[in-house]
Order: C-alpha cells, then structure tokens, then sequence
C-alpha cells in the first residue's frame, strides 16, 4: 500500500515550516509504505513453515496480531488467547513479548527502502521515503501516451491543518 503526499508534515514543530514550504513547492512525492500483520510476517521470515499456518502472536494474555489464514479462521488482532483458540483451535501462537527480531526487522526495512531517498520511521511497521528526486530526473510522459493508474491517496497543502 502506498499515499502520495505533496508534502511532508511529521512533527508539530515543523508544521509551519512545512506549510509555507508546501505553498511554494507542492510536487513533493512521498511514498509510505504499511507493513499489514508485521510482527506474524516477521515470524514467517523466521519460520516459512508458519506461512500456510494460522499464525497468531500474543502479548501478555491477547494475540496482538495474526497473519492472513488466522484471519479468514475469524481471528482478529488484539483477541484473548482463548477467543482466538475457541475461533480457531489449530492457531499456532509464538510469545512476541521479546521485541529484539522485530526491531531487527524494522531496522532492515528501514534500511532497504531509505535507500530509495530520505525517510523516516513511524513505529516498527510504517516508513516514509521521499523519491522526489528520482521523480523529477523521470523523462516527461508523451500527451499521447497512457498513463497507468495507481491507487492511493493525495494530500495537498491546502487541505492540511495549521497549527495556531
């Protein structure tokens, strides 16, 4: 999954900043990218034979997060441990408690795609790169030629919230 922006906007110091910068320069291109099920999807990295397995990862008493089968089982995030075996009996559940391979991965995530252009981190799960830059340096798209659809979402300026 990725949004477009036109601007950046990731603190409430630099929202000012931001917004008359935006003004004058809108054709910022920021992707952001969304891990869905991250911790499971760590999991499955660690161990592939959890990939076709319903795959549920608990914190303390709940399954903080499951992968895709654990779902279609009628698993949800943040469920009791019992909920969850009640919906879904064969749910094999890995103790997340020790974050250490999770911010490992989120590090290597990181990693890989700042190399894209500058970004930045919300949580483990969510990173913003700036490929400005490497949009700008694309050749211009023919009037004739089709241009592909994507899906998303554009934030402008304009609409953004100023801070008082």
């Amino acid at each position: 999954m990725f949004l477009l922006w036109d601007f950046t906007m990731h603190t409430q110091s630099n929202l000012t900043t931001m917004n008359e910068k935006a003004e004058s320069d809108s054709t910022k291109v920021i992707l952001h990218f969304d891990v869905d099920a991250f911790y499971a999807q760590c999991e499955e990295i660690r161990d592939p034979s959890l990939r076709s397995k319903p795959l549920g990862i608990t914190q303390k008493f709940i399954v903080v997060t499951c992968n895709y089968p654990a779902r279609q089982s009628g698993v949800a995030k943040l469920t009791t441990i019992n909920e969850a075996l009640k919906k879904c009996p064969e749910l094999v559940l890995v103790n997340g408690e020790d974050l250490t391979p999770y911010r490992e991965m989120s590090r290597k995530l990181y990693d890989v795609l700042s190399e894209a252009g500058p970004a930045e981190k919300l949580g483990m799960d969510e990173v913003w790169v700036d490929v400005t830059h490497r949009c700008r340096r694309l050749p211009p798209v023919p009037s004739q030629a089709t241009v592909a659809t994507w899906h998303g979402h554009v934030h402008r300026a304009a609409d953004a919230v100023k801070s008082e």
